[in-house]
């Protein structure tokens, strides 16, 4: 699916024509939730796996996803930062890789939408994702909160190994928080009209999440008091970015 993009890929496309049953679909720039909506509706199988631009999946990945494969059952996989000099880029890693710990077995769990399974036709009995978001952020918390909601699945598969290459820096770091933020807000309310409880700042929740990275003993502990401190910049911005979009509101 290409979302309005600036390079033409139907080069890139021609090249695997050979060995793969492919079709490239393109829009104007409506944003992810749209495209893969779109995409899904174009697809042919009986399941679906998304993944983004910026993603390099491991060889053994599909094979290593697909036998996970069950109708009321999001599969996902685990995402490792492929920039491991980059602290920025690390820094929103281990962020997104405490959250899928510390939300395990809540109605807030989730799996970001760059490594996850699904059944198609459920995919789209449930909704598909909501077309409101209109940027990459929180159009797939809010699909498995409501994935969950109805009484489905979510299962973890560790060894389904996603590589994000995102390249940040400290202003497009603040960037990304902050619309993390906005699409907070917005979340905030779709779940509530579920019955879902927001999500509500806690100092355990803080403590966790700084615990759960100065724990990581593979980086070290000067770099992991810099990705502490990096974690609390992303809070500030998160923070600013919801109350940009409450008051907008």
């Amino acid at each position: 699916m290409d979302d309005g993009g600036d390079q033409d890929l139907n080069g890139s496309v021609q090249g695997f024509k050979s060995d793969l049953n492919i079709l490239l679909i393109r829009q104007e720039n409506q944003g992810p939730a749209t495209a893969r909506n779109a995409g899904v509706q174009e697809a042919k199988g009986d399941f679906i796996v998304f993944l983004d631009d910026d993603c390099e999946p491991q060889p053994d990945w599909l094979a290593t996803l697909y036998p996970k494969a069950q109708r009321n059952t999001i599969s996902g996989g685990k995402i490792e930062n492929k920039l491991v000099h980059n602290s920025f880029s690390e820094t929103s890693q281990r962020l997104v890789s405490f959250l899928y710990s510390e939300w395990k077995d809540t109605p807030w769990y989730f799996f970001t939408s760059n490594n996850f399974m699904v059944h198609r036709q459920t995919f789209l009995q449930a909704g598909g994702f909501d077309e409101n978001f209109p940027t990459s952020a929180g159009e797939d918390r809010e699909f498995c909160a409501r994935w969950i909601h109805l009484g489905n699945q979510m299962e973890y598969v560790p060894t389904a190994i996603v590589n994000h290459a995102h390249d940040l820096k400290l202003r497009s770091f603040w960037k990304m928080h902050s619309k993390y933020g906005g699409a907070a807000y917005l979340f905030g309310g779709k779940i509530k009209r579920l019955g879902v409880d927001a999500l509500k700042p806690r100092i355990s929740f803080y403590m966790h999440l700084f615990g759960f990275v100065l724990q990581q003993k593979e980086l070290g502990f000067k770099r992991a008091v810099s990705i502490s401190f990096l974690i609390f910049v992303s809070q500030l911005a998160t923070l600013f970015g919801l109350m940009k979009e409450k008051f907008r509101h």
